[in-house]
């Protein structure tokens, strides 16, 4: 069982429990939480300023923390950042910075040898100290002449792309000394900037020549939109290359999250709120694994399901072959098509049935080919079976996933319920009503973790370790539905606020222990920073 003070935490927060509120906890909190109402009651006559002891500090956890990398699944507590893109910006230019004074290389080569190593500085540090050579020719560029060349004014060249002829002014070239004219850079340019985040890994125009494109050559030559994007596609790569950074899922949010572990269930944008799995991308769905959440996807679109209700539910004509189903408990059957009659038990025609069989309704003939159809009879009830236990849970993940769309759109109300609270006096300012923002989001929060328990379950072996998670997992449902129905169903001038925030913590706490259920004890939570 957790510690004591841990499910205080998790019931009060970080505030002091009120007389009322002790008096609100119910008999199954109290038992939860180890202590009887007297006890506290007592502890708090005795003036005590906090009735058990603080909770301990937490280290904040760096990318090079030695607990981080020895034990990161047991650690307390993971700090993460969101980053708009000005901050993704800032951040990228200040590690290339870094890197530059480091190994001592211009900005530009660091922007591309990070790039090569997914934005990984440590082990371009230990790579480029144990052999610079192989860790620039892995990047295809020259670190000791990152310069943009220009042909001698007065002497003419040729343009070995448009082969026309030039003064050396119009002529550049890049480390490699390749000249070509200025509009066919410009065109190059423009062309891989076009075609997407290829453009980073553009290289000279020179046949052969593998000399990655510099930054300040399509800085030089591109139009401000064009060098715009490029810039968009330099940000993407510190994003989408770096497995400590996420982009939020959510559609147009342009946010992204830093995460020293990468292997970490769920962050949440400071911006949307939304939760996510920083190790999928997909939405946040604890207890559910990655791999289970993949399989589960492909299960709900993948056509054989409907193979499976077919084989479970029909059978095909004897005749025409036509698929069947039986609608009735009579087993004469007669195909619509071909207007064919036999029996639904033994496929027989039912001229073939009489009082020898048993009755025309009943079927008790047997032939050893019967023993074959008795096979066949068992793989459809095995595929009914089957069916009927993807059903039991598609049908609770489908309610949860409803439930949850519509409560956050109550989400959306609920400032406007605040602010009836707050104009009808009842409560004398914002900060007194905050507990119905607090209810809801922790109701989104469950319906999102209940929702995925059917993903989990489906899953999962029987034995005891199922027969506890579905107790926990009924256990947060009924609270769950109990917040939802007070909130949903409750006029805002009615609302009791100790109800409320009695109800919202007892689901924060069965929240709790569903998780550390199902991981056995380890705890991931997640602080913002910005």
């Amino acid at each position: 069982m957790s510690d004591m003070n841990d499910d205080i935490d998790v019931m009060d927060g970080d505030t002091t429990l009120t007389r009322e509120e002790i008096e609100l906890l119910t008999e199954e909190e109290l038992q939860e939480m180890g202590v009887t109402r007297e006890e506290l009651l007592a502890q708090l006559d005795e003036g005590k300023d906090e009735p058990f002891q603080e909770e301990e500090e937490v280290e904040i956890l760096t990318p090079t923390s030695p607990a981080l990398e020895e034990n990161p699944i047991t650690m307390k507590e993971i700090q993460f950042v969101t980053l708009d893109p000005d901050q993704l910006i800032q951040q990228q230019q200040e590690l290339v910075s870094e890197v530059s004074n480091v190994l001592g290389v211009p900005v530009g080569a660091c922007g591309i040898l990070l790039r090569s190593y997914d934005w990984n500085k440590e082990k371009l540090w230990n790579d480029f100290f144990e052999n610079k050579e192989r860790v620039i020719k892995k990047a295809n560029i020259n670190v000791n002449d990152f310069k943009i060349y220009q042909g001698v004014p007065g002497k003419e060249y040729e343009c070995s792309v448009c082969f026309d002829t030039y003064d050396g002014s119009n002529m550049l070239a890049m480390a490699c000394k390749h000249y070509f004219c200025q509009d066919c850079w410009r065109q190059h340019l423009i062309t891989a900037i076009n075609n997407g985040n290829a453009c980073l890994t553009a290289s000279c125009l020179e046949r052969g020549c593998t000399n990655l494109i510099i930054e300040a050559l399509v800085k030089e030559l591109v139009p401000p939109d064009s060098y715009k994007i490029y810039s968009k596609y330099l940000v993407r790569s510190f994003v989408e290359d770096n497995p400590r950074i996420k982009w939020c899922p959510t559609p147009n949010c342009g946010r992204a999250v830093f995460c020293p572990e990468t292997t970490v269930d769920a962050v949440q944008c400071g911006h949307c709120n939304q939760k996510f799995c920083f190790k999928c991308s997909c939405e946040a769905h604890v207890p559910a694994s990655c791999a289970h959440l993949k399989a589960w996807k492909k299960k709900e679109q993948d056509e054989s399901e409907t193979a499976t209700w077919l084989t479970a539910n029909t059978k095909d004509c004897p005749k025409c072959n036509r698929s069947i189903e039986k609608n009735g408990g009579c087993n004469h059957m007669t195909c619509s098509q071909c207007k064919h009659e036999f029996c639904w038990v033994c496929m027989d025609d039912w001229t073939s049935h009489g009082s020898e069989t048993g009755g025309y309704y009943k079927c008790n003939k047997y032939k050893p080919e019967d023993l074959k159809k008795k096979l066949h009879e068992d793989e459809r009830e095995s595929a009914r079976a089957a069916l009927e236990k993807y059903m039991h849970y598609f049908t609770r993940y489908a309610n949860h996933d409803k439930s949850q769309k519509f409560e956050r759109q109550l989400r959306e109300k609920t400032e406007e319920k605040m602010r009836e609270l707050t104009q009808m006096n009842k409560y004398s300012s914002w900060v007194d009503v905050e507990y119905i923002q607090k209810a809801v989001n922790t109701l989104i929060e469950c319906r999102g973790n209940l929702k995925y328990t059917y993903v989990y379950g489906y899953y999962l072996e029987e034995g005891q370790e199922k027969n506890l998670f579905e107790y926990l997992q009924e256990d947060l449902e009924r609270v769950t539905e109990k917040l939802s129905d007070i909130l949903e169903n409750t006029p805002v001038d009615r609302f009791n606020r100790d109800e409320i925030i009695s109800t919202t913590r007892s689901a924060e706490t069965r929240l709790k222990h569903l998780i550390e259920g199902v991981t056995g004890g380890s705890k991931l939570t997640a602080t913002e920073m910005f």
